[in-house]
């Protein structure tokens, strides 16, 4: 799927997939530890190390130059909601990590880390069309990568449009073409 896809379904997405977890962080103004000494509080290092390389497989910088999931810092919005989460649910997200890493090793005898793109994204594709905790696992990855992205500073004011007044003056049905992008919430 292409970034401009990925975008214009993104509200789709925040509308439709967002986990409770997830809702509950962005609705009480979760907040990122933009620190440059960051070290995730809910994952390990090297759960930490996947979730950045998965969110940049998703949601890669594209040659244009819009930032990706990296500079969005996807991986520190996730380590952030995780506190959100259900106990439950939380070690289920970080257990499906242990899913991709294992889809890896029996596909290629190797890490997820150690794949080049075109593996990565085999790897992703088997997980969606996998057994239903691989569809969860990546599901989980998936949403999070876009609703972290699109609540950043990175994709609200680079890649979304930012009105901090939004809707004014009032336009009644305006055409998508016209306005070229889906709107932030947030900056």
């Amino acid at each position: 799927m292409k970034r401009r896809d990925v975008l214009k379904t993104s509200s789709l997405i925040l509308g439709y997939a967002i986990t409770g977890g997830t809702a509950i962080a962005v609705l009480n103004g979760c907040e990122v530890d933009q620190s440059p000494d960051w070290v995730p509080t809910n994952m390990t290092p090297d759960q930490a190390a996947l979730v950045e390389l998965l969110a940049d497989t998703i949601l890669p910088a594209s040659a244009s130059g819009a930032p990706g999931a990296t500079e969005a810092k996807v991986v520190r919005f996730l380590d952030a909601v995780l506190d959100c989460y259900e106990p439950q649910k939380k070690s289920g997200i970080l257990d499906g990590l242990a899913l991709f890493e294992n889809k890896s090793n029996d596909k290629f005898g190797s890490n997820y880390a150690q794949l080049d793109n075109d593996q990565r994204l085999e790897v992703m594709e088997d997980m969606l069309g996998g057994e239903a905790l691989e569809q969860a696992a990546f599901r989980d990855i998936r949403s999070n990568t876009i609703v972290g992205f699109c609540y950043s500073e990175v994709g609200a004011t680079q890649v979304l449009k930012f009105d901090p007044v939004p809707g004014h003056p009032y336009q009644g049905c305006v055409d998508f073409s016209e306005i070229g992008s889906t709107w932030s919430i947030t900056r």
